[in-house]
């Protein structure tokens, strides 16, 4: 249940993102990229919660929790961003928009960044046994099934 109302925060939040991303481009470009680099990985979150399966390999993890931690910083931001200019924009429900999806990129990536040691989790090692202790096993197994 809770991973199903993540998922369509993360959807949500993606979506959203990338509307604002094409409201905020003839102001600032810069911020535009940004904006939809963090909709990608709001998208990659709702792969991974949909599909149970990360779209970055465990190699680029790092990159996954950089994603993660300029998204929080980025909800935070959009949050006071939108706080700062309310009743100052012409469009009245632009800061209000902004505050709520902030709220919600805030919590969504707190919440990534909790599950994030599941995400990447290590594959076992091989165990490397002996040809005695190997053909111990052998018997044992063989013993059992009779």
């Amino acid at each position: 249940m809770l991973k199903g109302l993540f998922a369509a925060i993360n959807l949500l939040v993606g979506i959203l993102l990338i509307l604002l991303s094409i409201a905020w481009f003839r102001i600032s470009p810069l911020v535009s990229i940004v904006l939809l680099l963090a909709s990608f990985d709001q998208f990659e979150d709702f792969y991974f919660l949909a599909k149970g399966r990360s779209l970055f390999p465990p190699i680029l993890s790092g990159l996954d929790i950089g994603a993660e931690l300029m998204q929080f910083a980025l909800g935070v931001a959009i949050i006071l961003f939108g706080v700062s200019y309310m009743g100052k924009i012409e469009y009245q429900l632009l800061p209000e928009l902004m505050v709520a999806l902030g709220f919600f990129t805030t919590v969504s990536s707190a919440y990534d960044l909790a599950l994030m040691p599941l995400r990447h989790k290590h594959a076992k090692k091989m165990e490397v046994l002996s040809i005695e202790e190997g053909f111990e096993r052998y018997r044992r197994r063989i013993l059992r099934r009779a």
